[in-house]
């Protein structure tokens, strides 16, 4: 895979509290500092310090940037990201939406054009223990905003975004004759989603149908015409789909 020299690693994780050293998320490379590409991981080396670490090398040298300790917890979800700019060397690590970010320069030069595991280094090594879920390859940086959105979009939907019933106003209807004592219906073009329906009288139970032509639109209005009727009086309204 190709991800080009701006790119967003993400998923959310639940590692497992027995798990001990390297948890791998993603990974272009073989296990070891320097070895050729990147890989997005947690936990140093031998430790449970509950870092974020992107580690990169060139095959010759290598260099990670790392959140803080302590922010990935065991046993609990969390959603990590890690938003890479190759070009310039530079990388922001979050969890759960928080830029954790300790150190952020890596290696501007790792490839970055190649097969990618998950859930462990491309030699079998450092297998994650736990769970995962959501788990993300985007092209570009995302932004800080949108990594916090995707964050609370699972975290806290109820919060984030809000629902409400749509009431769309219903457009004036024009009544007009046509040839051969047609008539022609019309309403404005932003009348979009309604349609039109007729009845023969307005006594209770009122029975409305489906005007079966199909609108069209002309000189930005809808228009429907409908053949000479023989019933004395016909009723007409816009209902929305």
């Amino acid at each position: 895979m190709n991800l080009g020299t701006a790119f967003t690693l993400s998923a959310w994780v639940k590692v497992d509290p027995s798990a001990n050293s390297i948890q791998t998320i993603w990974a272009n490379k073989p296990s070891g500092w320097n070895s050729a590409g990147f890989s997005l991981y947690v936990n140093s080396y031998n430790t449970t310090d509950q870092r974020l670490v992107l580690e990169t090398g060139d095959g010759v040298t290598g260099m990670n940037a790392t959140t803080v300790s302590n922010v990935v917890t065991p046993g609990v979800w969390h959603q990590v990201t890690a938003v890479v700019d190759e070009s310039a060397a530079n990388a922001r690590l979050y969890v759960d939406g928080t830029d954790y970010t300790q150190a952020s320069g890596i290696n501007g030069a790792f490839p970055n054009a190649s097969g990618i595991n998950l859930g462990r280094f491309t030699n079998s090594t450092f297998l994650f223990k736990g769970a995962m879920d959501e788990v993300r390859i985007e092209g570009g940086a995302r932004s800080s905003n949108w990594v916090w959105t995707a964050w609370m979009n699972v975290a806290s939907n109820q919060n984030l975004a809000n629902y409400a019933r749509v009431a769309q106003a219903s457009p004036a209807l024009s009544i007009g004759g046509a040839p051969g004592g047609s008539t022609l219906l019309s309403w404005p073009a932003s009348g979009v989603g309604f349609a039109l329906y007729t009845a023969t009288n307005l006594t209770a139970p009122v029975t409305w149908t489906l005007a079966t032509n199909q609108p069209t639109l002309s000189s930005n209005q809808w228009q429907i015409t409908l053949p000479p009727d023989s019933n004395v009086s016909r009723y007409y309204r816009l209902q929305s789909k």
